[in-house]
């Protein structure tokens, strides 16, 4: 006989692990109301595979750069990635750009780099189903930890720990030569 008991429908696996990476759905109905995008379940789960469910922590992340960096964009009109790297963030931006070339202009998906850390692609929220497809398919994701560092660094200014992905030589020396889509913010 098994001493594990399942866990209730969108504990985190492990519970209580603030970084987990999956979620209960002890039975198949379950699945099946994921799957199905049925409320019941989607506002059950407090967390998920990352590809597929906005861990809390990135999501904060991501509003927190709204706020003090696009609080002045119309929400209904613009959308914004959060990404790990400039490489990933210039990946992004072209993915956005190729899939869209007949509905979205150039000028109209850009790359921003706030305070040499975080890296945004700012782009219209009518695309924003092709940024999902790229985050699932990709797997170029801000992981839980890096997004906990870095909001914790932009709230408390302090840049003697910063996360360095995406720092080298090759990568400072690329965004300045950019064809200008890369914007330093802060």
């Amino acid at each position: 006989m098994s001493s594990l008991t399942a866990q209730p429908l969108g504990v985190s696996l492990p519970p209580q692990d603030p970084n987990a990476i999956s979620v209960s759905m002890p039975q198949w109905s379950h699945v099946v109301g994921y799957e199905e995008a049925q409320p019941e379940v989607i506002n059950a789960m407090t967390c998920g595979y990352p590809r597929f469910f906005r861990h809390p922590v990135v999501v904060e992340l991501q509003t927190f750069v709204k706020n003090q960096i696009f609080s002045e964009d119309d929400i209904s009109i613009w959308e914004l990635m959060i990404v790990p790297t400039s490489d990933v963030a210039d990946r992004l931006r072209h993915f956005l750009l190729d899939s869209n070339s007949d509905s979205v202009k150039n000028e109209n998906v850009s790359i921003h780099v706030v305070k040499n850390i975080v890296h945004v692609v700012r782009f219209p929220r009518c695309i924003s189903h092709t940024a999902k497809q790229y985050w699932q398919h990709s797997g170029e994701i801000v992981t839980s930890r890096h997004a906990e560092k870095l909001l914790e660094t932009l709230k408390n200014d302090d840049f003697t720990r910063l996360p360095v992905l995406g720092h080298t030589i090759k990568h400072l020396s690329f965004e300045e030569a950019d064809s200008g889509a890369i914007f330093d913010l802060w």
